[in-house]
């Protein structure tokens, strides 16, 4: 396991001020601003990022959808 040192950061030091501002907004707008950030994901971030939200929010996840077989 290599952990990260202040010569190697997890995260690039221009980053990390973009990063905090993102945080504040976040914590500012609340969960309307979740739901607008979900909408612009695709993908698999989508995916992990609806998963994650949810979680924050305390929403349990939709049942998948069961295909015509499975009602059978």
């Amino acid at each position: 396991i290599v952990l990260p040192s202040p010569a190697k950061p997890i995260l690039p030091l221009m980053l990390r001020p973009a990063l905090l501002a993102a945080v504040a907004i976040l914590e500012r707008q609340g969960p309307s601003m979740l739901t607008q950030l979900e909408a612009k994901m695709i993908g698999q971030n989508r995916s992990r990022f609806c998963e994650l939200a949810m979680a924050m929010l305390g929403i349990p996840p939709e049942p998948a959808a069961l295909s015509l077989l499975q009602h059978i």
